[in-house]
């Protein structure tokens, strides 16, 4: 049985984390994985359910900062990781080397050093062209194959005619449930709109922002606002601007209508929860998985456009709106009294089946012309 390594920037459950887990679901039949963390998190368990071989070890991960302790660390131990694991792979005869991120570049070094193909699958891109150039670069020069969650990363990375292989994210039907009378289960009136911002909390998700929008809706109607999601540790900027949502709430007096619950790993209890979904991306989105699913939910879902969003937005027959006041005003008149029966509808390109079939044949394609 062939060898995979897998390497991971983040031990959480974000996207990028998620997109993990189906990849070692749909190749762990045919391959035998080994998964690289930086360290022990959230997704470990899964990992473990999956029976998949997790290695814990410190990996240089890129960030944009101001500090140059940073980059020197990130440099020493790119080096590092350089040696030690181009022995590691040769020692235990991988035969081909995944990168789960752009956010980890030294296993790029190492394929070219080791003669093994490697696979980086692109998942984001950066704010700044600089960076995205570089990524690009890199990715002509040291990379196998590419693959790109969506067409707006690829558009984003690439402007070459080199052949990327576009590969959506997978949802899997069987891992969703609609939620019977939900609201009663989380103490919430059954009148009561109830709104969901589900996203890594980040400034450019425009969580706080959106705040600041719909203030006066809060106020004036009766709905309940869920904040899902939490921010990325060690991320200062981060820490501030959740801070800055707390003090929103608290100092406005609303926290019987604004409730942040933090990290959840029962998205479709949330989405069977949730009357409208909001996404005040201030961003061009990568491509957006929760409001994929809040799609798929078939939930009312407004949006800030940007490329990303519109791309998600364009499989779906009931497509989301344009966040704007009208539009959530006539969204909540219209939702108020109403109790439609859901439906999980997945469009076939985001099935887990057309993932599973798309990803092996890549795969298999690429060991093969690779011996």
């Amino acid at each position: 049985m062939q060898k995979i390594i897998i390497f991971n920037s983040n031990s959480f459950i974000y996207g990028a984390e998620r997109g993990l887990i189906n990849l070692v679901r749909a190749l762990k039949q045919d391959y035998k994985i080994t998964v690289v963390l930086p360290s022990r998190g959230p997704l470990v368990k899964y990992l473990k359910a999956e029976e998949i071989k997790i290695k814990i070890s410190p990996l240089p991960i890129l960030i944009l900062t101001f500090s140059p302790l940073y980059y020197l660390r990130y440099i020493l131990l790119s080096v590092v990781n350089v040696f030690y694991f181009s022995f590691y792979i040769i020692y235990y005869r991988f035969n081909i080397i995944y990168t789960n991120t752009a956010l980890i570049l030294f296993p790029l070094v190492i394929s070219k050093i080791v003669n093994r193909p490697h696979i980086w699958h692109l998942r984001e891109f950066f704010s700044y062209n600089f960076v995205n150039r570089f990524i690009r670069w890199m990715g002509e020069h040291f990379s196998s194959k590419i693959v790109c969650m969506s067409e707006n990363i690829k558009n984003n990375l690439f402007t070459s005619k080199r052949d990327i292989k576009i590969i959506y994210e997978a949802l899997d039907f069987y891992q969703y449930k609609n939620y019977r009378c939900p609201k009663e289960e989380f103490k919430i009136f059954r009148d009561s709109v109830v709104i969901s911002m589900i996203s890594r909390i980040h400034p450019l998700k425009g969580q706080y922002e959106f705040l600041k929008f719909a203030e006066d809706i809060f106020r004036n109607e009766d709905i309940v606002l869920l904040i899902v999601g939490d921010i990325t540790p060690k991320a200062f900027k981060n820490f501030i601007y959740k801070k800055k949502i707390k003090n929103f709430v608290r100092v406005r007096k609303l926290e019987k209508k604004i409730y942040l619950l933090g990290f959840r790993e029962d998205i479709d209890r949330i989405l069977s929860l949730s009357d409208i979904c909001v996404f005040p991306f201030l961003r061009n989105e990568p491509l957006g998985l929760a409001m994929l699913e809040a799609l798929a939910f078939g939930k009312k879902v407004l949006f800030n456009p940007n490329r990303g969003a519109m791309e998600v937005n364009s499989f779906f027959e009931n497509k989301g709106e344009i966040l704007s006041k009208n539009n959530l005003r006539r969204i909540i008149g219209e939702i108020k009294g109403v109790y439609p029966k859901q439906k999980v509808f997945i469009p076939v390109v985001f099935s887990f089946d057309f993932y599973k079939k798309d990803i092996t044949s890549f795969v298999d394609y690429v060991v093969k012309n690779n011996p």
